[in-house]
Formats: C-alpha cells, structure tokens, sequence
C-alpha cells in the first residue's frame, strides 16, 4: 500500500511545479498533504468499490460516477482562477 501512494508522487510533484509556473493551476499550502490526501481517498475509493463488500448506499449510485466525480472534485481543487 505504501509503495502504492508514492508510486506517482514524483510525477504529481513535476506536473504540479509545471502548472504553477504556467499559471493553469494555483498554489497549494501544502502540496504534499493535498497529494496523500487526495491519492489515499481515491485508492481507498478504488478498494472499497472492488473488494466485493457492499453496503446499502452502494445501490444507490453508480460506481463510476463515483470515481469521475472524487477525480473530478480532485482537479477543480486545483483549478487556476
């Protein structure tokens, strides 16, 4: 699991550094804690929907709209002005 949270790490790091300079995205406080946060919610995300165990909401939505949208919320949370 760990070698999996910082598998993109150095990329996310790269392409952030690359989006602050050209200005398509804005500054984080702390890139870092944004990056395992948003990577640990979307991998556990990702293990919840395909370990099998279901709870009653799980009916309720679709799960790839799921995942669109926590990639979705993700991006928009770094949206340049």
């Amino acid at each position: 699991y760990q070698n999996e949270i910082d598998l993109y790490k150095e990329d996310f790091v790269r392409i952030y550094q690359k989006g602050l300079e050209d200005k398509t995205i804005k500054e984080i406080s702390d890139s870092e804690t944004f990056y395992y946060a948003t990577t640990q919610s979307l991998l556990n995300l990702c293990m919840a929907l395909s370990s099998g165990t279901r709870i009653e909401q799980d009916s309720k939505i679709d799960k790839t709209k799921e995942i669109e949208l926590m990639i979705s919320l993700i991006l928009n949370s770094l949206k340049g002005e």
